[in-house]
């Protein structure tokens, strides 16, 4: 819900799990479900063309939103710390026994990873991807200011 009603997430540094499930691909005529998981349950449940929600092919923007024009948009003020993307759906299941396992869960050499980030360099720009794929990100300047850049910090 875009007026944050629905999330009631507390602002003062406690860590939250997400996991967003999506299927089929392969066609993006139509729709196809999407789950949202907090803290490894699943809250949220809908029918979406995630085609249709503007970006494109040319990058992805962690902690904000990336608009139809591919600019970024609502920023959050969070940490991020563990970012994996699947070619596949997983299961609730799956998503359970990844949030009860966080601390010690390793994405690395997982069937259909095709990114992961760990956030775990400590300094610099660059954001390794530790999929294999290649998919390396760079720290940007937030929101265009270019003195204003993201920042390491331990979890």
């Amino acid at each position: 819900v875009q007026d944050g009603s629905y999330w009631n997430l507390k602002t003062d540094g406690t860590w939250y799990h997400f996991v967003v499930t999506y299927d089929d691909r392969s066609d993006t005529s139509s729709n196809a479900e999407r789950k949202i998981y907090v803290n490894g349950v699943l809250r949220h449940t809908n029918d979406f063309n995630w085609n249709s929600t503007g970006g494109g092919t040319g990058g992805m923007i962690f902690g904000a939103r990336r608009t139809a024009s591919n600019n970024y948009d609502n920023g959050w003020a969070c940490g991020l710390d563990e970012v994996a993307i699947y070619d596949t759906a997983k299961d609730s299941n799956w998503v359970a026994s990844v949030y009860n396992n966080e601390t010690s869960y390793d994405h690395t050499g997982q069937s259909g990873l095709v990114g992961y980030w760990k956030f775990n360099e400590g300094s610099g720009t660059t954001v390794t991807d530790h999929s294999g794929e290649g998919n390396h990100g760079t720290f940007a300047p937030i929101s265009g200011d270019t003195t204003a850049f993201p920042t390491w910090g331990e979890r």
